[in-house]
């Protein structure tokens, strides 16, 4: 079975790095994956390519010529090399394909995005997703990585019908805990001779929905000089409002903004506790790797977070600084022996729920039942 998938880039984010594990992942079966990435190659379209999956870049953000060549480029592999299935993934892609794909191959459109915080959407997203609406009975199925983003984007007028919800997985050999892992992240911060610092770890971009102010201020109302915070994600090493909050606040020997890493698995055990402070999420990637690595949690209670951490963490509202602050401090104020119950639990939850080889089954179920019904 050939299936063809369309995104709009490469570069790192959740989409992007979802599918490069479902497609690096699943070798050797019957499903034959190729990625076409409507724009550039980026650090996640690398990473692809070196674990020798089919990626072919189309680079039709570099003007009309590459764009009328990278149309003219789909165009051929719908036709003279048509694929069983075609899977988008997220709002450029699904557009594109729902008008230029064949209706008899299987159309899948990707949403990987929550709505929790509307307001706070580019104008052009809000206008993809009001037309995305009006064209959402095109295609076969709409898979959504979480419930939230579902019920969010039908009642903005996504045909319920076409709904469903494919959650992500994880390689649970790469995440993991790691005794270890707290002394080398020590050493990375410098801080190896403060063994007894708790540190607590956060990963996101920059971006305004991910409320890194806030977490700054929850910081600074902890008030606890042994916490210290390591944040990272692109942007947040080099944003000068960041860096004003955060001298302003007097927390500059306190909080480590490592930038954006491609070793977050290996940092992630190392931590204390992980937090996410963001007022809008889908499904979080980061959430469920640091559960996978057995540590516990604090996070807002948007997207599918609460469905993700269940019972092994601690969620807190959105916007709110006190009420994290609070959370961290109940936290860390837990015996060892409850924390390590809390770190067990979530690594187990991710194991029940969330492994990638779970995943590749349900995707290949997905294919199988829509190659099917295209057949009759």
């Amino acid at each position: 079975m050939k299936v063809l998938h369309v995104i709009g880039g490469m570069s790192r984010g959740g989409a992007e790095t979802a599918l490069q594990r479902l497609v690096c992942a699943d070798t050797g079966g019957p499903v034959a994956h190729h990625i076409v990435s409507l724009t550039d190659l980026g650090e996640v379209g690398r990473l692809v390519n070196q674990q020798g999956a089919s990626l072919e870049v189309l680079g039709m953000n570099q003007g009309i010529g590459p764009l009328l060549a990278g149309l003219r480029r789909l165009r051929q592999l719908l036709r003279r090399d048509p694929p069983d299935v075609v899977h988008c993934w997220m709002y450029h892609a699904n557009l594109l394909m729902a008008l230029i794909t064949p209706k008899r191959i299987p159309l899948i459109w990707g949403v990987r995005h929550a709505l929790d915080n509307w307001a706070l959407e580019r104008r052009g997203l809000r206008i993809e997703i009001r037309i995305s609406a009006r064209l959402s009975g095109r295609p076969a199925r709409i898979v959504y990585n979480s419930r939230r983003a579902r019920e969010q984007h039908e009642a903005r007028g996504y045909r319920a019908a076409r709904g469903q919800v494919l959650a992500n997985g994880f390689d649970l050999e790469a995440l993991r805990p790691d005794p270890g892992a707290r002394a080398r992240l020590l050493q990375l911060l410098g801080l190896q001779d403060r063994p007894a610092l708790q540190l607590i770890g956060h990963v996101a971009r920059l971006h305004p929905l991910k409320d890194h102010a806030g977490l700054i201020r929850a910081a600074a109302a902890l008030q606890n000089p042994d916490v210290h915070w390591i944040l990272i994600g692109s942007g947040v090493d080099s944003d000068p409002a960041l860096t004003a909050l955060i001298d302003e606040l007097g927390l500059k020997a306190q909080v480590h903004r490592l930038g954006e890493r491609n070793d977050v698995a290996t940092l992630l055990p190392g931590l204390d506790l992980f937090t996410l402070c963001s007022t809008s999420e889908s499904f979080s990637n980061v959430l469920a790797e640091a559960m996978a690595c057995g540590v516990p949690s604090v996070v807002t209670d948007v997207g599918d977070n609460a469905t993700i951490l269940a019972d092994t963490g601690m969620l807190v509202p959105a916007s709110n600084p006190e009420a994290l602050a609070q959370a961290w401090q109940a936290m860390l104020d837990l015996d060892p022996a409850e924390r390590a119950r809390l770190a067990g639990a979530a690594r187990e939850r991710v194991v029940q729920h969330y492994s990638q080889r779970a995943a590749i089954r349900h995707y290949h179920g997905l294919y199988a039942d829509l190659t099917r019904q295209a057949a009759r």
